[in-house]
This record gives C-alpha cells, sequence and structure tokens, in this order.
C-alpha cells in the first residue's frame, strides 16, 4: 500500500510538471496578459448585486499547480479559492445577466469580435462552460494556473495551444499596480473566455476593451467589488 502511494504521488508531479512546462514552446505562440485593475465598468442598471437566479447550475473550478512550492503560494490560494467563490455567485446573479444583455458597441447591443455571437449567445456560452479544450456542456468553467514571476508589468501569458495560463506572481500575490481579489474575479474570466473561443488585439486600443474577454471581465470585477 505504502509503495502505491508513493509511485501515486510520483505519477501526480510528473503530470504536475507536464502541465506547466514549457518547453518546446515557441515564442511567437505566447501571448502576453494585460487586464487593466483599474478600469472601471459603467453599468447601465441598478439591479442590487445580492439578486440571484434560480436554477443556475454553473460552477467554477480553478486548478493551481506547483504554487506551493513558492512563497507566499498558499497566500495566493486562498486569494484564487475567494475569487472563485464570487466568481460563481456572479454568474447567477440578475445584474451579470442584464448587463452582459445590455452591452453595447458601435450603438449595438453587440460586443466587439462576438464570433457573430448574440448577447444572449454569449451569456448561454459562459453558463454552459464549454470550451475548445473541452467541448462537453457540463455548467463548469475551469481552468489551469501555472506560477511564475518576472518584472515586466504584464499579469502573465498563454500559448494559443494550451489550456493553462501562466500568472505572474507579482501582481497575483504581490498585488502590484493595485491587483487585489477583485482584479483576480475578472481576469479569470477574461482568461476563461479566451478558452472559450473569444479574442481581442494584443495591441492597446480604444476599443479593446468591448471585446468579450475585456468587457465581461472587467463586469466581473465590478460586481466582485459590490460583493
Amino acid at each position: 500500500m505504502k509503495s502505491l502511494m508513493i509511485v501515486l504521488t510520483i505519477f501526480t508531479l510528473q503530470l504536475e510538471a507536464k502541465l506547466c512546462s514549457t518547453q518546446h514552446m515557441s515564442e511567437e505562440d505566447r501571448h502576453d496578459i494585460y487586464f487593466d485593475p483599474n478600469e472601471e465598468f459603467e453599468f447601465t442598471t441598478n439591479i442590487d448585486v445580492n439578486d440571484e437566479l434560480e436554477n443556475v447550475p454553473t460552477s467554477f473550478s480553478v486548478q493551481l499547480v506547483g504554487f506551493e512550492n513558492w512563497r507566499g503560494g498558499e497566500e495566493v490560494q486562498l486569494k484564487v479559492e475567494k475569487a472563485r467563490g464570487k466568481l460563481e455567485k456572479i454568474i447567477s446573479s440578475k445584474l451579470f445577466r442584464t448587463e452582459i444583455y445590455n452591452h453595447t458597441y458601435a450603438k449595438k447591443q453587440q460586443f466587439k469580435r462576438n464570433q457573430g455571437k448574440s448577447n444572449q449567445e454569449i451569456y448561454k456560452i459562459i453558463l454552459e462552460g464549454a470550451d475548445k479544450y473541452n467541448r462537453t456542456v457540463d455548467y463548469e468553467l475551469d481552468m489551469i494556473l501555472c506560477p511564475y514571476y518576472s518584472q515586466k508589468n504584464v499579469i502573465g501569458y498563454t500559448y494559443s495551444n494550451r489550456k493553462e495560463i501562466w500568472v505572474n506572481m507579482r501582481y497575483y500575490r504581490d498585488g502590484h499596480a493595485g491587483f487585489d481579489e477583485n482584479s483576480i474575479v475578472g481576469n479569470l474570466l477574461h482568461e476563461w473566455l479566451h478558452n472559450a473561443g473569444f479574442g481581442h488585439s494584443f495591441e492597446f486600443n480604444s476599443t479593446r476593451k468591448y471585446t468579450v474577454p475585456y468587457a465581461v471581465g472587467y463586469l466581473a470585477s465590478g460586481i466582485a467589488e459590490k460583493l
């Protein structure tokens, strides 16, 4: 029994190491993450943040790989867990649904770079939880986070063909530039929406905030501040 536990432990460590390994990954496929923690979402309604919809089964799960090996890793795990709990409450709120339905871009109820989806369809995609790595409608938004540290002013990075998200401990642990628990809420949903197939320009422009990942991410952060 003891030898079996040792084998399982080794297998788990090897699996985690493989998950977050960037070996053989091309820098050309790497995309830096930018998410302004000071961006204020402009709400269109005064719906109570605690007014929840009935029968919303959607949950949010985050797998953290290797954080226990970092100074302050346990603190980050607690932050992410609190953010995860807030996200589940946010997604089941009437305010979240209403603001997505009401979102306008270019004087129409739509998002920029919406993949041909209406606001209502985008909301449904979020609830169903299917992404490009798991097409099953399981009503669970799931993510994998990997830690690293950099002095660069980027929150993290992703690869176009990998589900994992590498997060900069300068932000997630140290709270650089005001990046707090509510920022994590928005950033997590922003990155999941990339996994769901929505994109945006990786160069700043004045309309990038109207894309699905940015607009919905900032909405989530804004609601989190009200909780």
